[in-house]
């Protein structure tokens, strides 16, 4: 029922209190059986009261008290709370059961228990953490060491290279046969090209 009852609606409760009869109110207030039994339902849960003046009222819904309120967000809140931690439950659950198979099949593969293989993981990792961050570490610093010492030999292999064809024109020039200097530049340019687009492969390289 809306908050407010309509005009037709209070007339038709109090003319129930007079005791008038369906017909009488039908024929008067042009309204349905069904108008009226809805009106008389709403009469006999007090929604619907007639004043002592025999008006009727739309009876005013109960102020709800501090106490009520709280029990209303307490129950909220707790029924939230009730999802939430079954939701995580569940999300734990399948965690915990995901990583359990991951590292029984690794404690098979070294013969131990998946309850020993996690504890001794877990000491050792206690014990060695610092050296293993130490390693990482050194590990970073390698990888710069070794980038560089890649790209100087790339530039000595290069160097080599160039000599060795300067050796070959030169030996070719005592047996009478010119080559033009525009060969050599060429060459020269062509491994310029090749070391700084990284294409040098070391791997395999004969001098």
């Amino acid at each position: 029922m809306a908050s407010e009852a309509s005009s037709t609606e209070l007339r038709i409760a109090e003319m129930l209190a007079q005791d008038k009869t369906y017909r009488e109110i039908t024929r008067e207030l042009h309204v349905g059986p069904e108008t009226i039994k809805t009106v008389r339902d709403y009469m006999a849960q007090g929604i619907i009261t007639i004043g002592e003046d025999g008006k009727a009222l739309l009876a005013k819904p109960a102020a709800k008290t501090v106490e009520g309120i709280h029990t209303e967000v307490v129950d909220v809140v707790t029924k939230k709370a009730s999802e939430v931690a079954l939701q995580n439950a569940e999300e734990d659950y399948a965690l915990g059961n995901e990583i359990r198979q991951y590292w029984s099949l690794k404690a098979q593969e070294l013969g131990m228990g998946v309850r020993e293989f996690v504890r001794a993981a877990l000491i050792f990792y206690d014990d060695y953490r610092d050296k293993i961050k130490e390693l990482e570490e050194n590990k970073e610093i390698s990888a710069t060491i070794l980038q560089t010492l890649q790209m100087d030999i790339v530039r000595t292999t290069k160097m080599e290279l160039f000599y060795k064809l300067v050796r070959y024109c030169l030996f070719l020039k005592s047996r009478g046969l010119s080559v033009p200097s525009q060969v050599l530049t060429d060459f020269y340019q062509d491994l310029s090209m090749i070391e700084k687009s990284g294409e040098l492969q070391m791997k395999g390289l004969k001098t």
